[in-house]
């Protein structure tokens, strides 16, 4: 389990619009090329934690080794080995902007998560 420094945040967090419960599950990647100004749900191994910035590697649908940073992270925050966040794709900047998260078991079976985000993106984009 990491946890966050428990550092005091010297600026505020953005102030995000309503999360309505609808977030577009997919990989970091497609989250910030073709979801800008919306709520995305990313499974990621975090591996370090910075003062409000998490800078997550692990395995993505595209990429399995790009690091995948999301600001505005609680300094206090919890993480399981294998934990999916719901983030704000910010349309101006395309960055990963906390707004919450869900740990998972570390027995999460990544590789047929990431199966089914690819199908979810390549053949079913108007249900999902």
């Amino acid at each position: 389990m990491i946890r966050g420094a428990g550092v005091m945040r010297t600026n505020a967090p953005p102030k995000l619009p309503e999360f309505t419960g609808v977030a577009h599950r997919c990989s970091a990647h497609v989250a910030i090329t073709s979801h800008k100004g919306e709520f995305v749900a990313i499974v990621v191994k975090p591996d370090v934690i910075d003062n409000t910035t998490f800078v997550l590697r692990g395995k993505d649908t595209d990429d399995a080794n790009t690091p995948i940073a999301i600001s505005s992270v609680p300094p206090t925050i919890e993480v399981s080995n294998i934990t999916e966040f719901f983030c704000y794709v910010d349309p101006a900047t395309s960055a990963l902007v906390y707004h919450s998260h869900g740990q998972l078991n570390d027995d999460f079976d990544i590789e047929m998560y990431n199966e089914l985000v690819k199908l979810i993106q390549s053949k079913r984009t108007q249900i999902f």
